[in-house]
């Protein structure tokens, strides 16, 4: 979403002197703007601690519809695809 996180650094021509490294913020090549705006959130499937699995959702702050942590609690199907092979579509898993 935010792109990969870049560092700005000012290197100074006097090699004596040095760099300033200046706040982290994402790269120029990020994916949910302001224009991009139809994915609403990105789900991360992980283990826990316990080895139960788990998932962290990531929210698109631009989202044109807004998924909610309720939305999530009346879930009662998780649909599951993988791209097809010819990079066409998907199919279900």
């Amino acid at each position: 979403m935010r792109g990969l996180d870049t560092i700005p650094v000012h290197v100074p021509v006097d090699p004596g002197a040095e760099p300033v490294f200046f706040p982290m913020c994402p790269s120029p090549k990020k994916k949910m703007t302001k224009p991009d705006n139809t994915i609403s959130a990105i789900g991360v499937l992980y283990n826990d601690d316990a080895d139960v699995p788990a998932m962290n959702v990531y929210n698109n702050l631009f989202a044109k519809i807004k998924l909610y942590k309720s939305d999530l609690a009346q879930v009662r199907e998780i649909r599951h695809s993988r791209m097809a092979d010819d990079l066409n579509g998907w199919e279900p898993l």
